[in-house]
């Protein structure tokens, strides 16, 4: 015996109904694995995907000499290193991303025409944050970039950096 024609159609429908509700079910937000807002359960990528971008603003640098106190040097009295000293202030687009903070790195110029060695102590005004690098070594007229020397979360001291070098002991040449 045939079911009613009635039966048959309502089963076509809800059949129907049902492949109609499963493909319309996808879920919209961001696909991108590399996003802050990745989610996996997601299958259409609606364009909200939000990324870590950083701006590194030039805060300001500032150029130091230092003269050899050495009396029985061939340099006494004279300039023999200039340290320069750079600021940049680091900032993120997104909190999650990490804290805005204050970079100073240094770039070291021997100022003679022999090789220099020496020790020194980097002290980053008002904050006596210290750090000390023994063993400078470079070569005649020539520099040393010796990067980031200090970071601060506290952007209270960007600006021109207000760093202090102390050479330790004394400078020694070849």
């Amino acid at each position: 015996m045939k079911p009613p024609f009635s039966t048959a159609l309502l089963a076509i429908t809800l059949l129907l109904l049902t492949i109609l509700i499963a493909s319309g079910c996808k879920q919209k937000g961001c696909t991108d694995k590399n996003a802050l807002n990745y989610n996996s359960a997601v299958n259409e990528d609606d364009g909200s995907c939000v990324y870590c971008h950083t701006e590194s603003i030039f805060e300001g640098n500032q150029s130091y000499n230092s003269k050899d106190y050495n009396t029985s040097s061939q340099y006494y009295n004279m300039n023999v290193v200039k340290f320069t000293y750079t600021n940049y202030y680091i900032s993120f687009n997104i909190k999650q991303c990490g804290s805005d903070f204050c970079k100073t790195s240094v770039i070291i110029q021997n100022l003679t025409s022999k090789t220099i060695n020496f020790s020194c102590e980097f002290n980053l005004v008002p904050t006596q944050i210290v750090t000390t690098h023994n063993n400078i070594t470079i070569s005649p007229n020539e520099s040393i970039n010796f990067g980031v020397i200090f970071s601060i979360l506290s952007t209270s001291i960007c600006g021109a950096p207000q760093v202090e070098a102390f050479i330790l002991g004394t400078f020694s040449y070849h």
